[in-house]
């Protein structure tokens, strides 16, 4: 007996085999991005006549969250480690609701937002609590900006700061071109370069007469943790395709007990 394996991403499995009637196989697969997955497999006997495809099973890839924040407490600055430095400054950083402000509030009831000041010049920071990046293979950061770059006398920096560094990677007037009016828009950043150290990310608000910055749904993911320590990630889950006896051709396959075992490598079900 062989058997092909369809893991709804576009690969396959190609013919394995052969094995014998009634044994029970198994086959790994990893999937890198996340969504829905509708596997399937069928059988060929020696004579080269296939079986129909078993019936798909759906496969839920999600990837595993480092740190999540909406703003939702309502708070400033958000508890689990946040930070704020506004120095001097008279436009610290804020939360601002939907019901005030509709346009200014990405998802949920509340976004940070910082207003630039005027006059006097700005460094205001909103700062992570520190993440352990020692056990991860894959890091991407994402969140929703709320600016524009029409008003270039300030701008917004991402930074990357850990032991013995601090990297901007994001400078807004540098490296983006936002015409008003004001609007979200997601930002994306790959962090693997900081991979096996633990850092914190600063947004810093710096310079005068530069535009307002509105800040919601941060998220930082490990989409690809093989993980040692990620506990999420830990668990090998298992389900079965099972064949049930066919007649294919002028052969009979008998695989009333063929199972066929698919294993997620270091991603979530």
């Amino acid at each position: 007996m062989y058997y092909w394996f369809d893991w709804g991403d576009g690969s396959n499995s190609g013919w394995i085999g052969s094995y014998a009637s009634g044994e029970t196989i198994s086959k790994s697969h990893s999937w890198s991005e996340e969504g829905e997955y509708n596997v399937k497999a069928k059988a060929k006997d020696t004579h080269d006549e296939e079986s129909s495809w078993s019936p798909s099973l759906e496969v839920t890839i999600s990837k595993h969250i480092l740190l999540t924040e909406g703003f939702e407490y309502g708070v400033m600055p958000p508890p689990g480690g946040w930070y704020t430095d506004d120095g001097n400054s008279q436009s610290p950083w804020v939360i601002v609701s939907k019901d005030d402000f509709p346009s200014a509030v990405h998802s949920g009831d509340y976004a940070a937002h910082i207003h630039s000041e005027y006059g006097s010049s700005s460094n205001n920071w909103l700062i992570s609590p520190e993440l352990d990046l020692t056990d991860c293979s894959g890091v991407d950061l994402e969140f929703w900006a709320y600016s524009t770059t029409f008003f270039d006398g300030g701008t917004i920096k991402l930074h990357i700061m850990g032991d013995g560094f601090d990297d901007i990677i994001w400078d807004m007037i540098r490296d983006e071109d936002w015409p008003l009016p004001y609007e979200y828009r997601k930002m994306t950043f790959d962090l693997n370069g900081y991979i096996g150290k633990t850092i914190r990310i600063g947004w810093q608000l710096v310079g005068k007469n530069g535009p307002d910055f509105g800040l919601d749904d941060i998220t930082i993911t490990n989409p690809k943790d093989g993980g040692s320590n990620q506990q999420q990630n830990q668990q090998v889950q298992q389900s079965k395709i099972i064949f049930q006896e066919t007649n294919v051709g002028m052969s009979t396959v008998s695989t009333q007990k063929m199972s066929s075992t698919k294993q997620l490598e270091g991603v979530n079900k």
